[in-house]
């Protein structure tokens, strides 16, 4: 409103203006002052007659506020007794300020019957001061609001492309929500945000001065925010409650806050939740802001509803995958579910290690197709129960090969590639089928190679039964840095607790001798 008080102080630099006020403090002996739209003092002239310094602040500002928020006329008597009138500076809709006169006798009053005559006197100032309102103020006034309006619509779409764009496919619901929380306490004034979702999970508080939080507090801006989204699911619209006192349900929250509103989080009829803002202290959520609010919302429904049908179709194709190597196992009863064991400690390695999430997804697939080339493996060299000759051993050494080729041709299957042909390479060079060393294998197949080593080593085999855990966890241990990737090896060690529960079976061997070299 800073820009209405600059416009009347504009006005009173006219000469009609001020010629006029000095003919009224003079000839009709009153004392008149000019308040812009923020109740701030701009102008005055004039001694009143009857005795006091001015209009009485208490009662002006009283009168003042009436004015500004009825757009009509109030008059009333200070405690010295003048009588103060105070009028409307308007065009059509807009109040720029008010004209507060004092005099010791009425000058104008709004009793029912008064004379209209008694307006006379200032008429010609008032309509002075609305007419160069009119010449000068309303055009810029409305430029003014154009160019808030055209900021809000701006931020508006500056954050409806941010969400559509930055936030990645695979999110889940809580990334999605944290992200548009923080970016809407950008453009939007509230103390507090509480996201409820719709499955009856944990609500979430987004405090903008975490100073302020408190259990108490907490725990009524959630009781609020839970009955926001109670009205917003049943009127399929957002809620706002700018008036608690005046509300039956919200009332006894009237002092912990002074406005809240709530909007729907959802598209074509899935609703997912309710966002819900607070104001703490002061302020209300005007249109604007509901109308950016709302439109986020809507935006962020559609981010959730396609990250869920990315999620379903990624299970669908996992699954898929999952029983096209079920199938390929079957082909050998002591390798089934071996892949998915590889696939599930690989994930759990990733973890330990602070792979990204990226790296973890592809991780994922590459450990449950690591050895779908066995499928091109004759039957007979599989399942042999003694040892391998040296030619069926070259057979076995060829599945990472297989493998790729294979997969080769798909190219939604092009950044597993490497992962599943160097998942047997060694860190000390010795490995095939290429004989990498250290670095030159990819991190996704170092780690690939632990979790397969270390199933391998847990798992019955048609040539020697498996070992006990204990015994498994050292062999991996003495291998780190020679066949195996020291720091993969270490995080399966350390956490020696957590993949040793994921044994399903007891041991059979713990006594077993440590081999020279681990393989399938």
């Amino acid at each position: 409103m800073t820009f209405l008080k600059a416009k009347l102080q504009v006005g009173l630099d006219n000469p009609e203006v001020t010629e006029l006020m000095s003919y009224l403090t003079r000839e009709g002996r009153l004392r008149i002052q000019f308040l812009d739209s923020d109740k701030r003092l701009t102008a005055e002239s004039g001694i009143c007659p009857g005795g006091c310094q001015g209009p009485c602040p208490g009662v002006r500002n009283l009168l003042v506020e009436r004015v500004l928020a009825s757009g009509s006329l109030s008059s009333g008597v200070c405690p010295l007794g003048g009588k103060l009138t105070v009028l409307p500076i308007m065009r059509m809709s807009a109040v720029f300020g008010a004209l507060c006169i004092c005099e010791s006798a009425p000058l104008i009053t709004d009793a029912p019957g008064a004379p209209a005559a008694s307006t006379t006197l200032v008429d010609p100032l008032v309509n002075t001061l609305r007419l160069f309102v009119a010449r000068n103020s309303f055009y810029e006034m409305e430029v003014e609001s154009l160019t808030n309006d055209l900021a809000l619509r701006y931020e508006e779409l500056a954050l409806l492309y941010e969400i559509g764009e930055r936030i990645p496919i695979r999110a889940q619901v809580p990334t999605v929500i944290d992200y548009v929380v923080e970016r809407l306490k950008e453009v939007i004034v509230c103390d507090c945000v509480c996201w409820v979702p719709c499955d009856g999970g944990q609500n979430r508080l987004y405090w903008s001065d975490p100073g302020k939080r408190n259990p108490h507090l907490a725990g009524n801006l959630e009781t609020v925010a839970r009955e926001i989204d109670r009205r917003v699911r049943e009127k399929s619209d957002m809620v706002s409650v700018n008036e608690l006192p005046d509300d039956d349900v919200l009332r006894h929250f009237a002092d912990d806050l002074v406005a809240v509103s709530g909007y729907p989080v959802g598209t074509d009829g899935e609703h997912y939740g309710a966002l819900v803002l607070f104001k703490l202290a002061s302020g209300q959520f005007h249109s604007g802001e509901a109308m950016l609010v709302l439109a986020v919302m809507r935006k962020s429904g559609v981010v959730i509803r396609n990250a869920k049908l990315y999620q379903e179709l990624n299970e669908l194709f996992l699954n898929t995958i999952k029983t096209l190597v079920r199938l390929i196992e079957g082909k050998d009863e002591y390798t089934r579910g071996h892949s998915e064991r590889v696939s599930m400690f690989s994930s759990m390695l990733a973890e330990i290690l602070g792979l990204p999430v990226e790296e973890r997804e592809a991780l994922r697939l590459s450990s449950l197709l690591h050895d779908i080339g066995k499928i091109k493996v004759p039957e007979e060299v599989l399942k042999k129960p003694g040892s391998l000759t040296e030619e069926e051993f070259a057979v076995i050494k060829q599945h990472p090969g297989f493998g790729a080729d294979m997969l080769s041709p798909i190219s939604q299957f092009s950044h597993c590639l490497p992962d599943i042909r160097h998942h047997h390479e060694r860190i000390d060079g010795k490995g095939y089928p290429d004989r990498l060393k250290a670095d030159e294998i990819p991190l996704r197949a170092r780690i690939i190679a632990v979790a397969d080593t270390f199933d391998a080593l847990t798992s019955d085999r048609c040539y020697r039964p498996r070992f006990g855990p204990d015994q498994a966890f050292k062999i991996v241990q003495q291998a780190a840095g020679t066949q195996l990737y020291a720091e993969a090896a270490a995080a399966l060690v350390d956490n020696r607790d957590r993949f040793a529960e994921c044994l399903q079976q007891p041991p059979s061997a713990a006594n077993d001798p440590v081999p020279e070299t681990v393989t399938e």
